[in-house]
């Protein structure tokens, strides 16, 4: 199990994102995947994970949680 660190920049990205109107559906999708991630489980395909072509150590990803 890995552990979440939720840096400053995040935090006020995600406040910001909350108070915009994200609907609790996107807010518990997102739940969803970060709890996954801290498993160190794979995403489902429907996530579209996928690796940074400009990391050589293959430790970044990114993924997609919701189609807008």
């Amino acid at each position: 199990m890995y552990l979440i660190h939720r840096s400053k920049p995040f935090k006020k990205s995600f406040s910001k994102f909350k108070r915009s109107g994200a609907s609790k559906k996107i807010l518990d999708d997102i739940a969803l995947v970060i709890d996954m991630l801290a498993r160190g489980e794979v995403l489902d395909e429907k996530y579209r994970d996928h690796r940074y072509k400009f990391n050589s150590a293959d430790i970044c990803t990114d993924c997609f949680i919701r189609n807008t």
